[in-house]
């Protein structure tokens, strides 16, 4: 770099030196969502990344729904990488679900530069208290927004002191019922796959648990819009006879929801066969991709009974027809 004289043609040359660092916060296997934690026991831990002077910030969520900051001020944290803990005090980590927010800015001449930031860690936990019979349900993370034709898969967990052979929860649509599924896992996340989104709308889905007294709801809100990339891309409905959607389905649906598969003619809605499904193994199973389909194994069978079927027509522009698999 030079800069030449306006009066003359003497110039002089400057030199610059400048060093880049990266700036980042990971999570810390130590700390995770699948866990539960006791109400003495929450400690939040992070990694942090970056040959600079560091600062960070822990937010917690009280009981209210208010994120409280932990450490007003912010903790400075020296250059290089470092493992962070911050330990929650009791009295904010009662028994229910907590959201648990992390920032980690640049820290320069002793203030916090909040235009240089990593990428937050953002959570939801569950805290037990033994003495609460009351039931817990956190989400996993999932979008704000999604397109039309995105798969909408809500993660939650649910602790229920008080279930047996496994947690029951109601689901709801704007506030109506529309379905209850029994959770036996307690190890990993459940999957709410949603299909009945409306588009262009801000959507409203709801999961309860427990009985009256101490039923627990979980609020899920998100916006579905068109994808500007895939106009156009959509099932022709005109002259569709058949239809069959896998998305949603689960071998916890009630005993005679389960065998029920509806296809539609057109005119009427045909059930399909389900026969010597064990349901364990095989029948609607989540796959590889995290996608609801039909397993069909171990001698099970399923039938469509589609009956006769005319293709006939005069139309010239409706006289190619196509199944798709």
């Amino acid at each position: 770099m030079y800069v030449k004289g306006s009066a003359s043609t003497d110039s002089r040359e400057i030199t610059y030196t400048f060093f880049t660092s990266d700036l980042q916060l990971l999570a810390h296997t130590n700390f995770n969502n699948v866990n539960t934690y006791t109400p003495s026991g929450v400690t939040i831990y992070c990694s942090t990344i970056g040959n600079l002077q560091k600062i960070i910030y822990y937010y917690f969520e009280d009981s209210n729904g208010i994120m409280e900051l932990l450490n007003p001020g912010g903790t400075v944290v020296p250059a290089g990488t470092n493992e962070q803990s911050y330990h929650v005090p009791e009295v904010l980590a009662t028994h229910g679900a907590h959201k648990v927010r992390i920032e980690l800015y640049q820290y320069i001449n002793g203030k916090t530069d909040f235009t240089s930031s990593a990428t937050p860690i953002e959570m939801e936990i569950a805290v037990v208290d033994p003495n609460s019979d009351l039931p817990i349900i956190w989400l996993g993370k999932y979008n704000e927004e999604y397109y039309q034709y995105d798969s909408i898969k809500i993660p939650f967990r649910v602790y229920d002191p008080n279930a047996t052979l496994g947690a029951t929860i109601t689901l709801f649509k704007d506030g109506v019922k529309t379905g209850t599924r029994i959770i036996t896992d307690n190890d990993n996340f459940s999957i709410w796959e949603i299909v009945d989104a409306d588009l262009n709308y801000q959507n409203y889905y709801t999961i309860a648990c427990g009985s009256e007294e101490n039923e627990v709801r979980k609020e899920i809100s998100f916006l579905v819009s068109e994808d500007p990339n895939r106009t156009g891309m959509k099932i022709t409905e005109a002259g569709l006879r058949y239809v069959f959607n896998a998305s949603g389905r689960s071998n916890s649906e009630a005993a005679a929801s389960r065998i029920k598969c509806a296809y539609n003619n057109g005119d009427t809605v045909i059930d399909a066969q389900l026969e010597n499904f064990n349901w364990y193994n095989n029948g609607w199973v989540i796959d590889s991709d995290g996608n609801s389909c039909l397993r069909i194994s171990n001698g099970a069978k399923f039938t469509i009974p589609l009956g006769q079927t005319k293709f006939a027509t005069t139309n010239a522009s409706n006289q190619s027809h196509t199944f798709e698999f």
